[in-house]
């Protein structure tokens, strides 16, 4: 089924979503806080607190810290949610990772995809173990990781890390912002955990943009998060919740592929690729190490979708115990 709705009611919807009524009393319990509050220009995170909270705190909330998140912007986010957050936000592939950062300044180096974020993040990691001023963290970054991640800079004359980069690996690396300082001071995040592996609790990101900002397209929501739609590929397994819905002519508009996708015996999974189902795929066990992953689609698969199921296969045999895999495809 396919919901008719106009304007005006996407507009009150969003309204009430962002907490305008001023219903809520206590800032931390304010929806827009799930995706945080951007900061830019500096001083606009509390005024967006205030324009919503019944009861807008005088000073500094409490329970909240200023991070580069999405995209790199400074956001004002629950100290409690950073955890998630930094898994959340960790680009989901190499591809994801070289598109967040490829700019004209580092285009050799942002090809490193992962080892990218991952060397800068570990750097900024070693180096903020107390407060310390923006330019100093940066300068000691750029010396610790490939040259190819730093750029000349012609109005200082200096060398500097890719600001993309620099910012986007903050919360990764542990590291929030104190307000109101200028130039900016940065420091330790208290308890902060190990810089992520892998990204994990990316999906809870997108169902934060759609409570707050629905209805929207898959492209939009990628947009937000700071990825792009093309990395949204995922395997389903079977019975998966996606798959549970009851209008499935609306998850697969064409019928005759229903009976692949909802087999009464021996169900598949599912290829899900930037929010279509384009195929089915199964998997078995080939020795004690590898597992076999043969893939099914609907239509021909183009270069980059297959090189991301490669990526997503090796996440199912991890969780299979298997330490090696291989991906077939049938079709």
């Amino acid at each position: 089924m396919v919901l008719d709705v106009d304007r005006g009611r996407v507009l009150a919807y969003r309204v009430m979503a962002h907490g305008l009524e001023r219903e809520a009393g206590d800032v931390a319990d304010l929806a827009v806080l799930d995706l945080g509050v951007q900061d830019t220009p500096s001083g606009s995170a509390r005024l967006a607190l205030a324009a919503r909270s019944a009861t807008p705190p005088a000073g500094d909330p409490e329970g909240l810290a200023l991070v580069w998140t999405f995209r790199g912007a400074p956001h004002l986010h629950r100290i409690a949610d950073l955890p998630g957050l930094s898994t959340a936000l960790w680009p989901l592939s190499d591809a994801d990772a070289t598109a967040r950062i490829a700019t004209t300044s580092i285009k050799e180096g942002a090809r490193l995809g992962l080892a990218a974020f991952t060397a800068a993040a570990e750097a900024m990691r070693a180096v903020v173990t107390a407060p310390r001023p923006r330019g100093e963290v940066s300068t000691e970054v750029t010396a610790r990781i490939p040259a190819s991640l730093t750029y000349d800079c012609a109005s200082c004359g200096a060398r500097h890390v890719s600001g993309a980069l620099f910012q986007q690996v903050g919360l990764p690396a542990g590291v929030l912002v104190r307000p109101g300082t200028s130039p900016a001071v940065l420091a330790p995040i208290e308890g902060r955990p190990g810089v992520p592996r892998r990204a994990e609790g990316t999906a809870a990101l997108a169902e934060a943009y759609l409570r707050l900002h629905g209805p929207a397209t898959p492209a939009e929501v990628a947009s937000f998060i700071g990825t792009t739609q093309r990395d949204l590929v995922r395997l389903l397994p079977p019975s998966d919740p996606f798959l549970q819905a009851r209008d499935r002519a609306l998850l697969v508009p064409d019928k005759a592929r229903h009976a692949k996708v909802w087999k009464m015996i021996a169900k598949p999974g599912a290829l899900l690729v930037d929010g279509e189902i384009e195929g089915v795929w199964r998997a078995r066990k080939a020795g004690r190490a590898r597992l076999e992953i043969t893939v099914t689609p609907f239509q021909p698969l183009p270069a980059r979708v297959r090189d991301a199921v490669l990526d997503e296969a090796g996440r199912v045999a991890a969780v299979r115990g298997a330490t090696d895999v291989r991906v077939l495809y049938d079709g």
